[in-house]
């Protein structure tokens, strides 16, 4: 995240806009993260649906402005009364009602992209996937009574922001009798759209967070305290001689390339003071100046290497005082080598008491390929960890955790559910670690996101709820949200689970791409993994391409309250995935025998192409329980798909009722199926078909078809009608009950 972490100051001097009261002239701006709302208490939630819509009432493809709107009561903006405003759906507010200019692409303030008298409040690109849904909206509404009412202008639901975030919510809010503005970043989609916040009295006065064009919406939960809230406060002139206060840095310690954002604190502020920026190797100077002088105390600086003093020159009238100065020290890599883990051990220079402790160490990056040891079987570690993208991994500088059997838990945080979240962290091996959430219906063992790639996961045992029945409960998720599962993006590539074991969870692996972004998607793999006791599916895939799902078992031995049961799921967007050598089968053992949830063990509805078919191959189905719907292959309008060797044994004997397929394919083109055997011998009263065709562009060879169930009706086949039996089809052979069909329509 670009946000700050510790609260700034700044100010400008501004001119008075002309005709008009000087009640104010300039400005400050303070940040606080996890502040919560502003005062007054007006407004509770995150989710607020009270007010009039202004934007949205229809899904917007441009960026326009909302219909002016009037204040319900006397409000000053750099000292001149203002009664009228409009908003823009890209995150602007201007009390110029007449001006022709559209904001654009957010930029630095002052900007002459923006009309005079602006607040940009997390201005933002129009999006860019626009349209926009029908349930973006900005709102307003007006709260408390005079003298002291708030009127919010807020966003609900607002997709905003290239690459865009799916959702966001945030608000502006003008204060009664104060004349203050606050703007509340609330509950957000991950994303990494650089947007603005300040305000603007014309083109070569303003004033902004020093983070901006780049302040990122943090993906925050619906709880609001964990809002970020900048307050925007009238200043008055600044008192000769100044108080300079001393110096702040966002990080006193950053990696090597790493920009901080100087500061003061406890200094005096007022219109027509201003800051100049000095360096220094030591405490006693002597000073450089760095960059030119200021109206605020904000400057964003990228240290070099070893420590670097810093302080301002702050003046007021005639007189000009130093801050104190603040000391930065940058941060080396860290060196290679070989590490352990062990909270039983003091902690040195090779030992680690925690994950967090030991990611900490390598935070600025590492200097050479790293292995963590843990001690095995001894310890549960229980912490929330995150390799960020920082870290410096290479395809030779590798990091490498031996888990030995030890157990990482953690019950998550409202704006990450993952027990370990790898956010743009790249050449990260993990071996043997039990990864457990325990945040019940919110939670995630491992996720991964933005562009997490090569990563490998060997021996690891993920573990989720086995009650929850939520989505936002899983083992192992990639998306672009580290609390949402469907959260579009560009989240990882080339990432290997091998000999792997899932247990409980909404699903066992659900990897959610995005169409624009299909390379960022790819060849990642599921080998050899045992995938159990989830609520609906075994893994998930959507816009994946190159991916492959191999040796791995799909089964619900003992989850008493389940779903409809999905062993492999590929839907929109997946191209090019191989799906080979699976078991899926018994996924109602311990719910009732009459339970009616439908079961496809592999489901594809995604088009493939020629040159790159999706390829489900010698995978085996058997005994999938229950008296729903069965389905050994449903390919439901799936295009371009070659299905071969694969054995189909649905013979559950308990089945009361059910329709049940062995394949069932409705797709038009590029479908081939061949050499497969299915044999049905289900119970219950249901329909059954060894293969079901809908629409041409199929081809169907070398298919061994055996159906015998002792109740319901028994099909061979369907293409156009039903057929108890082939005989008169052209193209079959039967010994028996065995039927080979070869069709090509």
């Amino acid at each position: 995240s670009m946000k700050p972490t510790i609260t700034k100051l700044m100010l400008i001097a501004a001119g008075i806009l002309f005709g008009t009261l000087a009640q104010a002239q300039s400005y400050n701006i303070s940040f606080s993260q996890n502040a919560g709302m502003p005062p007054g208490g007006f407004v509770t939630t995150d989710l607020n649906t009270s007010g009039t819509v202004i934007l949205g009432s229809s899904t917007m493809s441009a960026n326009q402005w909302s219909a002016v709107q009037t204040l319900p009561f006397p409000f000053y903006f750099y000292g001149s009364l203002v009664t009228q405003y409009k908003v823009s759906a890209n995150g602007v507010l201007t009390f110029d009602v007449n001006t022709a200019i559209l904001p654009g692409s957010n930029t630095a303030i002052p900007s002459a992209s923006l009309p005079d008298s602006t607040i940009a409040f997390m201005w933002d690109d129009f999006t860019a996937s626009a349209p926009t849904a029908s349930g973006d909206v900005c709102r307003v509404n007006t709260y408390g009574t005079a003298p002291n009412r708030q009127h919010w202008v807020w966003y609900y639901s607002y997709e905003v922001g290239s690459p865009a975030y799916s959702y966001a919510y945030w608000a502006v809010v003008l204060e009664e009798s104060t004349n203050k503005i606050y703007i509340v970043d609330q509950y957000n989609a991950a994303g990494t759209s650089g947007t603005t916040v300040g305000v603007q009295l014309n083109q070569t006065t303003g004033v902004m967070d020093p983070l901006s064009p780049n302040i990122i919406h943090e993906p925050n939960g619906t709880a609001v305290t964990d809002n970020d809230l900048w307050t925007i406060t009238p200043s008055s002139p600044c008192v000769d001689p100044p108080t300079p206060g001393s110096a702040t840095a966002t990080n006193t310690s950053p990696c090597v390339g790493q920009s901080i954002t100087l500061g003061l604190t406890g200094n005096s502020t007022g219109s027509g003071q201003s800051y100049q920026w000095e360096t220094a190797t030591s405490a006693s100077g002597p000073w450089t100046a760095t960059g030119s002088s200021l109206s605020s105390p904000g400057l964003v600086v990228t240290p070099a290497s070893g420590v670097t003093y810093y302080r301002a020159q702050v003046t007021c009238g005639t007189t000009t005082l130093p801050s104190q100065e603040i000391a930065v020290a940058v941060s080396p890599a860290f060196p290679g080598g070989t590490y352990t883990i062990n909270a039983s051990a003091p902690a040195s220079s090779t030992n680690f008491q925690s994950f967090s402790s030991a990611l900490a160490a390598i935070d600025c990056g590492i200097a050479g390929p790293v292995t963590f040891n843990l001690t095995g079987s001894i310890h549960s570690y229980n912490e929330q960890i995150t390799f960020p993208s920082t870290i410096g991994t290479t395809t030779v500088n590798t990091i490498t955790i031996n888990g030995n059997g030890d157990t990482l838990t953690s019950a998550g945080l409202t704006n990450n559910f993952a027990t370990i979240n790898f956010d743009g962290a790249d050449h990260i091996t993990i071996n043997n670690l039990v990864v457990v959430t325990t945040g019940g219906a919110s939670g995630f063992a491992l996720h991964l996101m933005n562009s997490s790639d090569s990563n490998s996961f060997n021996g690891c045992t993920f573990v989720a709820s086995t009650t929850a029945t939520g989505t936002t409960s899983g083992c192992v998720s990639m998306s672009g949200s580290a609390i949402d599962y469907s959260t579009t993006g560009t989240n990882g590539t080339y990432n290997t689970f091998t000999n792997c074991t899932t247990e409980g969870g909404y699903f066992g692996f659900a990897f959610y791409g995005l169409s624009s972004a299909m390379a960022g998607n790819a060849n990642n793999s599921i080998i050899n993994c045992t995938v159990r006791n989830y609520y609906v599916y075994g893994s998930y895939n959507y816009y994946q391409s190159n991916a492959t799902i191999s040796g791995t078992e799909f089964t619900r031995p003992t989850r008493s309250t389940v779903s409809s049961g999905y062993g492999v799921y590929l839907t929109t967007g997946c191209t090019n995935m191989l799906v080979e050598k699976n078991r899926i089968h018994n996924l109602f053992d311990a719910a009732a025998a009459s339970v009616t949830s439908t079961s496809y063990a592999i489901y594809c509805s995604s088009d493939g192409t020629t040159g790159n078919e999706n390829k489900i191959i010698n995978n085996l189905i058997y005994n999938l329980g229950g008296s729903g719907t069965h389905a050994g292959l449903y390919l439901t309008g799936a295009n371009y798909i070659n299905v071969y060797h694969n054995t189909i044994a649905l013979n559950t004997q308990n089945s009361t009722a059910g329709t049940t397929y062995g394949i069932y394919a409705t797709g038009t083109a590029g479908i081939d199926i061949r050499n497969n055997n299915i044999a049905i011998t289900r119970s219950g009263t249901g329909t059954k078909y060894c293969l079901y065709f809908t629409n041409t562009g199929k081809i169907s060879d070398n298919n061994n078809l055996y159906v015998d169930a002792p109740a319901g009706t028994n099909y061979v086949g369907y293409y156009t009608t039903p057929y108890a039996t082939l005989a008169g089809v052209s193209g079959w052979r039967r010994c028996r009950r065995l039927y080979s069909w070869h069709l090509s329509a």
